[in-house]
């Protein structure tokens, strides 16, 4: 999975389209990111603390967060160039965050686009990291467009995520 994201995906590939999105006004592709990443900042206020994991390149982080938001993403390249286009903002490379370090810190767990490539055990996985790193009454919000693998994969898992509050 890890040699897909870097080879795959060029560096900010998804900042780009959301951008070129806006200058053109069109585009399937950048108006889904928009509508999304636009129903997702009104979570990201100041004061609280937030995780986007699978950052990509930190669009939703730079541009829609007011809170002290930390990216977390697999890629070397998409972390590379989220810290040269949002250097007000922390990121880290998988390899280099440990979950453990984050017990009960975030209010607000971000993870959108991601778990249509997973499967389920490893989704399990993340999920039960996410439910340590919450704080009690902490928000878990997934988007996907690939709605039914989704649900079918979190009501398998559901189990794992007493702390969370899905929305």
């Amino acid at each position: 999975m890890k040699n897909y994201w870097e080879i795959s995906i060029e560096a900010g590939y998804y900042d780009k389209i959301y951008k070129e999105g806006l200058i053109h006004k069109r585009g399937f592709q950048s108006n889904w990111h928009l509508v999304t990443l636009n129903k997702v900042e009104q979570y990201l206020i100041e004061g609280i603390d937030h995780l986007d994991y699978a950052t990509g390149p930190g669009t939703l982080i730079g541009n829609f967060s007011k809170s002290k938001s930390i990216g977390v993403d697999l890629s070397k390249k998409q972390i590379k160039f989220a810290k040269e286009n949002y250097s007000n903002h922390i990121f880290f490379e998988l390899d280099n965050f440990n979950y453990k370090d984050y017990k009960e810190k975030f209010d607000v767990i971000t993870v959108l686009g991601l778990f249509e490539f997973l499967d389920l055990e490893d989704i399990e996985k993340i999920l039960q990291e996410f439910s340590y790193m919450l704080r009690q009454n902490g928000i878990l919000i997934i988007t996907t467009p690939n709605f039914k693998f989704s649900l079918r994969a979190l009501l398998s898992v559901s189990q794992y995520l007493d702390k969370t509050v899905y929305n």
